[in-house]
């Protein structure tokens, strides 16, 4: 499956522990390898993961303070070690920022992102842990599913992947994770 003329792809999962942060980094960093502008946000605000997978945990203001109005954009956006890759990043996980991911500023973010760079990837928490995602798919262009091997039972999956595609972005599909071959 491919995007079309989409740029913005968002990145969950049914549970925690999925995988879905090292997805969507590596998604992000292998568009940039194709000489891509890329963008990742880690709109994971209850439990960000990029900033530790990146390696990459000084800095002063991220999403979050630029979604609560006290750092302007400038001051919030990372370009990775002197790629065509750009981050906004989270620190601190904090249990009511999720009604942060579908203010205005976030639509104003999005709509200057589609301008500005060939590719955005969001990185949204677990759909079992918050409605942020849900409530993302009408912002985004495409989502992906991250699905670890024996974690999630078949019927939740289901009706995780029917409540997501109701929405604007095209459900791209799933990808199975932490796979290990059985012996035949």
């Amino acid at each position: 499956q491919h995007m079309g003329d989409g740029k913005v792809l968002m990145v969950t999962s049914l549970l925690e522990n999925e995988g879905k942060s090292t997805v969507a980094v590596n998604l992000a960093l292998a568009m940039e390898q194709k000489r891509k502008r890329v963008l990742l946000i880690d709109c994971d605000l209850r439990k960000p993961a990029c900033h530790a997978i990146l390696e990459h945990k000084e800095f002063a203001s991220g999403i979050k303070e630029f979604l609560l109005s006290s750092a302007e954009l400038s001051e919030c956006l990372i370009q990775y070690k002197r790629t065509n890759m750009y981050m906004l990043l989270a620190k601190k996980g904090n249990r009511n920022a999720g009604d942060l991911l579908t203010c205005e500023r976030m639509k104003a973010l999005l709509k200057w992102a589609r301008e500005n760079f060939d590719f955005v990837v969001l990185d949204l928490p677990p759909v079992s842990a918050a409605s942020d995602a849900e409530g993302m798919t009408d912002l985004a262009d495409a989502c992906l599913l991250v699905v670890r091997q024996n974690a999630a039972v078949v019927p939740a999956l289901n009706k995780t992947i029917a409540s997501l595609d109701g929405h604007k972005a095209e459900m791209l599909g799933c990808v199975l994770n932490n796979v290990y071959a059985t012996q035949l």
